[in-house]
């Protein structure tokens, strides 16, 4: 179905099996919760993620979304932001780069 509509699934941190429960005396873990977006959403915001935190009083974790669209930049770190394919001037910068 998430196929079919043509969806994606968000990043994620953490163990993404979000549920427990038990049959016939045996764990079971699933996962019930998770974002989507359409296929537009990574342009906007790129650096969208879920995570999952441990689960500790229920038989759920609890999901934290996060949404942004900036990169966090490290002293060392590059990063292409495929927004600049097709802009004027992105050959000369990476030129004079």
């Amino acid at each position: 179905m998430i196929q079919d509509c043509d969806l994606l699934d968000f990043s994620y941190l953490g163990y993404w099996l979000s549920w427990r429960g038990w049959r016939d005396k045996k764990p079971i873990w699933c996962r019930l919760d998770r974002a989507l977006a359409n296929k537009d959403w990574p342009d906007i915001f790129c650096n969208s993620f879920i995570e999952y935190l441990t689960v500790m009083a229920s038989d759920q974790s609890l999901v934290i979304a996060t949404l942004t669209d900036k990169i966090p930049w490290g002293k060392q770190s590059y990063r292409f932001d495929k927004r600049w394919i097709g802009k004027e001037g992105l050959l000369e910068a990476i030129a004079d780069g």
